[in-house]
């Protein structure tokens, strides 16, 4: 008897590439879920963001609930990124992710933070800064930092601003210090001893900030409305 020497994970991809080799694209997603469901156990989702994370950058035409991007560059770890997903599935908004990434969007720690919501993330991963830029062309950007000279609650924010955050081990790339000195912004930490927040609590606390001043009042009107945005 030949021992098989690829790893399980091989296998599975090896078996969704070969369903999805041929035939019309309904009649493979009908075949990939019937074999599947019980041999593999890579779920659709995660097969489909592995594409996202190998392949380049797709937009949603779908109108956010809240209009914000939120933008990771090069993110290290993955239950924060996780976490993130689903605070933007919890506001309805998006998260852009910049490569190179510090693990696999397929990572079982992403899955856990983000539990059940990640299948409803608008996501999108970019090969490089200026790929998101002529991708996304946000009207404004903010950029979270310790250096910014001016807090994230003096900023009047508009409809499909961009909040930006480095990752977690060195921050922000360094020629974005000078590039963007101007739109640095900063939680206040009156902590004596805090030198800097969480990522994942600083995404939080900035996004619905932005919710606060955007976000609430167009879901609140057309609550009233008894629209769906």
């Amino acid at each position: 008897m030949t021992l098989d020497p690829r790893t399980p994970r091989e296998k599975t991809l090896n078996a969704q590439r070969s369903i999805f080799s041929g035939g019309d694209a309904r009649s493979r997603l009908r075949t990939y879920k019937l074999r599947t469901k019980l041999a593999y156990p890579l779920s659709l989702t995660d097969y489909i963001h592995s594409l996202f994370d190998c392949g380049g950058a797709g937009q949603y035409s779908v109108h956010m609930t809240t209009p914000l991007h939120l933008v990771l560059v090069k993110p290290q770890i993955p239950h924060n990124t996780g976490a993130i997903g689903r605070l933007c599935v919890g506001l309805d908004c998006m998260l852009h992710l910049i490569r190179p990434l510090g693990f696999h969007l397929s990572d079982e720690y992403v899955r856990r933070a983000g539990l059940d919501y990640w299948q409803h993330l608008r996501l999108t991963v970019h090969d490089s800064w200026p790929a998101f830029l002529t991708a996304v062309q946000p009207p404004r950007l903010f950029f979270l930092s310790t250096h910014g000279t001016r807090t994230l609650f003096d900023c009047s924010f508009q409809p499909y601003d961009a909040l930006v955050f480095g990752n977690e081990g060195a921050g922000l790339p360094p020629h974005f210090y000078n590039e963007y000195r101007d739109h640095l912004v900063t939680l206040p930490m009156p902590g004596p001893h805090a030198r800097s927040i969480n990522l994942a609590n600083a995404a939080a606390a900035a996004a619905y900030e932005f919710y606060r001043q955007v976000g609430r009042p167009r879901y609140a009107r057309s609550q009233e409305l008894g629209l769906r945005i």
